[in-house]
């Protein structure tokens, strides 16, 4: 199982008589392709496509052309396939990741001076727009956007 060039020399007796003759032959191992991906991304997250060996291949997601890094449009399972090809032989190594949902959600609430409102273990007691940044039960952003408006009362004397 070397790959190169070789010359092998045959020989036949055919009536007592010996033919002897070489032929050249060319060996040329199949490369062998590897990649490693994590299992799961969360939307939105670059997969840097550097992973495959021997360095050179192809990266295929679904099954188009992707080079460089890959951002999935959407939630889902993906496959991504890396070909490596040296000139004479090929090899084809297969992964699967799955792509999870960020979590989105906005609250508008108005509440009164001298009281507040806990978001995500954090106080707010003061009018404005916040994000909050949390991780979902997926292991993914959830963000949560806090449009709070808080009322004076108005002196009545």
């Amino acid at each position: 199982t070397q790959a190169g060039t070789f010359d092998v020399v045959y020989s036949l007796i055919y009536f007592g008589r010996t033919f002897t003759d070489t032929a050249v032959y060319t060996v040329n191992i199949k490369p062998n392709a590897t990649i490693q991906f994590n299992a799961t991304y969360c939307l939105g997250e670059v997969i840097q496509l550097n992973s495959g060996l021997p360095v050179g291949g192809s990266y295929y997601i679904n099954n188009q052309l992707v080079s460089g890094s890959y951002s999935a449009p959407s939630p889902g399972i993906y496959q991504v396939d890396y070909i490596y090809n040296n000139g004479l032989c090929s090899d084809t190594v297969s992964q699967s990741f799955e792509v999870k949902s960020l979590s989105q959600n906005t609250i508008d609430t108005v509440i009164c001076s001298g009281t507040s409102i806990i978001v995500g273990g954090q106080t707010f007691s003061e009018s404005g727009n916040y994000t909050i940044t949390l991780t979902a039960y997926n292991d993914c952003d959830s963000i949560i956007t806090l449009n709070l408006i808080v009322l004076t009362p108005k002196n009545t004397n």
